[in-house]
């Protein structure tokens, strides 16, 4: 019998006090649930548990919350907390899904916690439910349909853009203008 490739690896990480993002990202994991193929990991927590799935050894890590522009911050937890003790994020694939998640301030705070380049998946304004949900499920669908093999953040431009024009073809009346797809490399 022939061994079966490795699943591709996610984790989907939200503070368990912001609850309707925790309720879709709940519905995204159901959605996308792809035996064999698409090993997610929901975690809904306080901002260590956030931390430690943000650098968790994955393909792709989707951080979700209310964003604050003000504060660089996806709900308490500060994106530059994701850098902590000198380890930093390596997942080749990243998402703010937040308000906010591509604007400058933001970039600049997760390239700071980088240890490998990522590409990164944010809204540079307003991240409704209504197109995050099924951008989420669309990615994790592209992901899950990658050939087995070493993934890197230049595949993962690859998917999330593909991801993207899926849900503006599916979606077109929605407003998907300010969503990016960003290519990061650790700075230093």
């Amino acid at each position: 019998m022939q061994a079966q490739p490795p699943a591709r690896t996610v984790r989907l990480t939200a503070s368990r006090s912001v609850r309707r993002v925790g309720r879709h990202l709940r519905a995204v994991h159901e959605a996308t649930a792809i035996p064999g193929r698409l090993d997610a990991d929901l975690v809904i927590g306080d901002e260590d548990e956030q931390i430690a799935a943000a650098q968790a050894d994955v393909d792709l890590v989707i951080l979700d919350g209310h964003g604050y522009l003000d504060e660089v911050r996806v709900g308490r937890l500060s994106v530059t907390a994701l850098r902590v003790a000198g380890e930093g994020v390596t997942a080749p694939g990243f998402v703010l899904g937040c308000c906010w998640g591509a604007a400058q301030p933001f970039v600049d705070a997760l390239t700071g916690c980088l240890d490998a380049p990522t590409t990164l998946l944010g809204c540079a304004g307003i991240a409704r439910f209504e197109h995050a949900e099924p951008l989420f499920v669309a990615l994790l669908r592209q992901l899950a349909d990658c050939a087995p093999g070493q993934m890197n953040s230049d595949r993962m431009r690859e998917i999330m853009t593909t991801s993207l024009t899926t849900v503006i073809d599916a979606h077109p009346r929605r407003d998907w203008a300010r969503w990016r797809v960003i290519p990061l490399v650790p700075v230093g």
